[in-house]
């Protein structure tokens, strides 16, 4: 299963930070509860769209950036 609505606006949102971001950039960015970023962008990280580093700091992996050029063609 691919991603589907808000999931695809958190990557596009990490995208447009170069690839890297934390949660609460990527709430400010999407104007909602950081907890609620969180929980999207562990849900990508666990399908392999994200890394997490031991920082917080989500990154585009290649199957994410794939997602990404495929849905906004």
């Amino acid at each position: 299963m691919g991603v589907v609505g808000t999931e695809l606006e958190a990557l596009e949102a990490v995208e447009e930070r170069g690839g890297q971001a934390a949660a609460q950039s990527v709430a400010k960015k999407l104007k909602m509860n950081v907890d609620y970023a969180r929980l999207l962008l562990t849900s990508l990280a666990k399908r392999d769209y994200l890394d997490l580093s031991a920082r917080g700091i989500y990154s585009l992996t290649e199957k994410g950036r794939q997602e990404i050029a495929r849905r906004t063609l």
